[in-house]
């Protein structure tokens, strides 16, 4: 999907809008392993994954905490920290080489002066990401680890075979042991 259409659809711009907004975009190529966002620094850019895997993820007391794989045609971003000027509480690294449209607080901003209704448009893709994060606390409220894993695999089970499985565990909050057994468990039922 391109980087224009993209914008029509979840920001629900017109073609012309789409347009000028994908002109404030520079496309980026990353290699594996680089951090794009360092946790406790600032927030200066909101990326568009063309390509590749980003890994959300925050070192606390001494372990890595996977918040979430990022896939292609999303955006991406510490979301607290490009809203609020917050210190971020992510790293944003590239599990894999990366092709990316990255647009700057800066140029970002320039938007709200230029395309009509933004904050409205905004308002209403911040809303979508704030409705998948209640559906992740849900998920982590209503749902045993069994039906955590379930719940993964229906929508995201092709990403065990793109990422490391200990990531994959943090996510829906399992030791890479329990992650083990569930799949095994799985794999024994059908």
């Amino acid at each position: 999907m391109s980087l224009q259409l993209s914008l029509q659809q979840m920001l629900q711009l017109t073609a012309a809008e789409a347009e000028f907004a994908a002109t404030y975009f520079e496309e980026k190529k990353y290699t594996k392993q680089t951090i794009l966002v360092h946790q406790d620094t600032t927030c200066q850019s909101l990326y568009f994954l063309v390509k590749g895997y980003i890994r959300a993820y925050a070192n606390h007391e001494g372990k890595e905490i996977t918040q979430w794989i990022c896939i292609p045609n999303y955006f991406v971003t510490d979301l607290g920290a490009w809203l609020f000027g917050n210190k971020t509480k992510w790293n944003l690294e590239a599990l894999s080489d990366l092709v990316v449209y990255e647009i700057k607080i800066k140029d970002y901003n320039i938007l709200y002066q230029h395309i009509k209704h933004w904050p409205e448009k905004e308002r209403h893709f911040i809303g979508h990401c704030f409705e998948q994060m209640e559906q992740r606390i849900y998920n982590f409220i209503a749902l045993n680890s069994e039906e955590r894993y379930l719940h993964f695999m229906t929508y995201f089970g092709y990403l065990f075979n793109e990422v490391p499985h200990q990531y994959i565990a943090s996510i829906i909050g399992v030791t890479p042991e329990t992650l083990s057994r569930l799949r095994k468990k799985s794999i024994e039922k059908k």
